[in-house]
């Protein structure tokens, strides 16, 4: 069997969970969320949750690339091939990084809804955020925005990008999403 990896990002509240979730199960997919995988880590003293949180390019790319490459590798050796990463790249950086290890992904899926939208969807998990120790909407959707740009046209370049707009129906887009992987014939 061929490996396929597959990216997927989005600000905060975009849909990328949901889709990441769907696509997992449909296709058999080992989907890994950086941001669940990373809050779950004990990171070293500099790099606390709540110093991470309030500032979240604190964490430095190699940390991050080490952290996810490691556990890439460990799902290989456990006879995964078919993988979705949520939540990363987060750097132009971590794109490099990553392809030195494992060449580039099948696909980015670049996931977006209106920045109303979004808020609206992640104050919907406000409660959870709280106990997941996520930083506050404005901070993360403005750190997705400045650093995003750059990913997308990475993968634009390289023809490997999927723009789904969310904003409307999250069935609609999924079945979109379908569409779009079929037309590049991802699976």
């Amino acid at each position: 069997m061929t490996r396929k990896m597959i990216f997927i990002i989005g600000p905060p509240g975009a849909g990328k969970t949901l889709l990441a979730e769907k696509l997992a199960e449909e296709f058999n997919l080992y989907h890994l969320s950086v941001g669940t995988y990373l809050r779950s880590k004990h990171f070293p003293p500099l790099y606390s949750r709540p110093r991470v949180m309030k500032h979240p390019d604190l964490l430095p790319c190699p940390l991050v690339n080490t952290d996810v490459l490691n556990k890439i590798m460990a799902k290989q050796h456990e006879g995964h091939e078919k993988f979705l990463i949520e939540g990363f790249p987060r750097s132009v950086s971590q794109i490099k990084a990553f392809e030195r290890q494992f060449d580039m992904p099948d696909i980015l899926i670049s996931v977006s809804c209106s920045k109303e939208m979004a808020k609206e969807r992640d104050s919907a998990q406000e409660i959870s955020n709280t106990l997941l120790m996520k930083s506050p909407f404005e901070q993360r959707y403005k750190t997705f925005k400045e650093y995003s740009p750059a990913i997308i046209d990475c993968y634009r370049a390289a023809d490997r990008l999927i723009q789904i707009d969310t904003s409307e129906d999250i069935e609609e887009a999924y079945g979109d999403l379908l569409f779009k992987l079929c037309e590049y014939s991802v699976f």
